[in-house]
């Protein structure tokens, strides 16, 4: 009888042990997906480089007029309509002289804030004049920057450039970082107490782990470092799902492994389009469309009358040189 005691006493602490650890187990891993699908669109623009209204280039042989914030915020608002979420990014150099030197970034972070841009990443060209340059610049931007690898010494400007953020489209989450040219200091001159770190993948991969500890489901480079450090990103570092780059002027869409690659070249002539549907934690059919930005998009009245009075101060300064 004591044995039988015994047996069963032994037997019901295994239970019990077995059963705690099948339930803290069970709280430590992250949420099961739902099986619905989320149709996504991640639009993006590279290397604006003020070009903030349109202007004429030969296309096929012809004389077109393309580009300009206000006909990109109307096809990013069409964009938005046909999809459960969607987001506008920048890959950076959105600033640079001479509209810069004039108003000193003004009507760019303004027309860029109303155009409904939901993340940035700034370029090497935004530091053309200088940090704190940049810094008063920001004073007009209502979106968020991303950078992890650059280094800040002005705690109010390091306040504004964070090295990651999230965003959630419906029940997703989309963890998004940035990261800058390695190059920094040679094309641009931000002047004293600005640098980067230069190890893009040591830094590129603590800001995944921050993110997949943050339980992201979708993670996203935005990047202005060029296509072959974009590839090297996604050789060498786990865990990026997309890679939204810039600062080489490209077009062009790649897979490497599980990562997509993207690149929407130069001055807004195209809105650069990644869609895709999202379900059970992947990614399935990506898409890569440029939609040129010709007349035919239509345009943001209130865009187009936010910018007007701002041109019309730099044709006039160009007349008096």
């Amino acid at each position: 009888m004591k044995n039988k005691k015994w047996l069963w006493s032994l037997l019901t602490m295994a239970l019990g042990v077995s059963l705690t650890v099948l339930l803290s187990s069970a709280c430590q891993k992250k949420p099961a997906q739902a099986s619905t699908e989320t149709t996504i669109a991640i639009m993006t623009t590279a290397d604006l480089q003020s070009s903030i209204t349109p202007y004429t280039i030969d296309h096929n042989g012809k004389q077109l007029t393309v580009g300009g914030l206000e006909r990109i915020a109307s096809a990013a608002k069409k964009i938005r309509s046909q999809v459960d979420g969607a987001l506008l990014l920048s890959s950076g150099d959105d600033l640079i002289p001479p509209l810069l030197s004039i108003f000193h970034g003004e009507p760019e972070m303004r027309g860029m804030s109303l155009a409904g841009y939901d993340i940035v990443a700034p370029g090497n060209h935004e530091f053309d004049l200088g940090a704190a340059t940049y810094k008063d610049a920001l004073n007009f931007a209502t979106f968020p920057l991303v950078s992890a690898n650059l280094i800040v010494d002005d705690q109010e400007l390091r306040d504004r450039i964070l090295p990651y953020i999230t965003k959630n489209i419906g029940d997703i989450k989309i963890g998004v970082f940035g990261m800058m040219t390695p190059d920094f200091l040679r094309v641009c001159s931000p002047g004293d107490g600005t640098t980067v770190n230069q190890d893009i993948i040591s830094v590129a991969q603590k800001a995944v782990d921050s993110l997949l500890k943050e339980k992201c489901d979708l993670i996203i480079a935005l990047t202005h470092i060029g296509i072959e450090l974009d590839r090297q990103l996604a050789r060498e570092v786990a865990g990026i799902d997309i890679i939204i780059g810039g600062h080489d002027h490209q077009y062009f869409y790649e897979t490497h492994g599980n990562t997509i690659i993207v690149q929407d070249g130069a001055r807004g002539k195209y809105l650069g389009v990644l869609r895709f549907t999202f379900t059970e934690g992947e990614i399935v059919n990506p898409t890569w469309e440029k939609i040129l930005l010709d007349s035919t998009v239509g345009y943001d009245p209130e865009i187009r009358h936010l910018i007007a009075p701002y041109m019309a101060k730099y044709k006039d300064r160009l007349g008096e040189v």
